[in-house]
């Protein structure tokens, strides 16, 4: 199932312009993180593990990046996401 209407160039420009960051208020509650398109990265390092960890919550995710099922588009228009390392 595809989604039904990926946002065009101009549409993700504006949801770029869009994007929010929240700042860790409480350390025992929250990790810092950025918002895009609904969808919720998390950057944060971890001590107890000595890594950076970046976890991605799609659950709130724009209607536009989903099936009509409810489900992310796993087809190739429209991947969840496409992680990149040191630019790669």
């Amino acid at each position: 199932m595809h989604a039904t209407t990926f946002p065009e160039a101009h549409e993700c420009a504006a949801i770029h312009a869009a994007a929010r960051f929240h700042p860790m208020t409480d350390p025992d509650q929250e990790l810092p993180a950025i918002e895009v398109a609904g969808l919720v990265t998390f950057v944060y390092l971890h001590a107890g593990n000595r890594v950076v960890r970046v976890a991605n919550h799609l659950d709130t995710s724009d209607p536009r990046l989903r099936t009509s099922e409810g489900n992310l588009a796993p087809d190739a228009a429209c991947r969840p996401s496409q992680v990149s390392v040191s630019g790669r």
